[in-house]
């Protein structure tokens, strides 16, 4: 039992100590943003500077390396997620049931609001001004993955997009 404790340590330390290789190799592989912010907080020692723009510039380095990306769907993907949220709602992936991808936003709500039907009339308005031009309007709307009455989105989630 002693000797299982001891490999699991090592073996959750040999993870953690990969984690911040990539991590290093993502900032320091380059012309990064966080090595910049650094090279500028060295040189001008400005605290609140640093403090201010760390998150940006990580996120920024890490969004040039997709493999963080690609480990956390794979992680969610191995423990059985069908949902994966973001910190932006809108940016929130649903696996359908036919394994495909697509965004959700979470918080948006059933019903026809106010930007839809300004959008319609605008949209409307300008098809009469094109026909007394005599020129033909034509609307074409985007495919969507996701189709009226198909159950392809996971239990519980809602998806008013179409």
């Amino acid at each position: 039992m002693k000797r299982r404790n001891t490999m699991t340590a090592a073996v959750f330390l040999l993870a953690v100590a990969a984690g911040f290789l990539l991590l290093a190799t993502s900032f320091f592989g380059g012309e990064g943003k966080f090595e910049a912010l650094l090279k500028t907080f060295l040189r001008e020692r400005d605290v609140m500077a640093f403090v201010d723009g760390a998150e940006t510039a990580v996120n920024g380095d890490l969004d040039r390396d997709h493999l963080f990306i690609q480990l956390y769907g794979g992680v969610q993907r191995l423990s059985g997620r069908r949902v994966v949220e973001d910190a932006v709602g809108e940016n929130t992936v649903v696996r359908l049931s036919t394994g495909g991808l697509n965004f959700v936003d979470l918080q948006a709500a059933p019903g026809v609001g106010p930007q839809v039907a300004e959008n319609a009339a605008a949209t409307a308005a300008f098809a009469q001004c094109l026909e007394a031009l005599g020129i033909p309007y034509l609307y074409v709307n985007a495919p969507q993955k996701l189709q009226r009455g198909e159950a392809l989105l996971p239990t519980g989630v809602e998806e008013y997009g179409n």
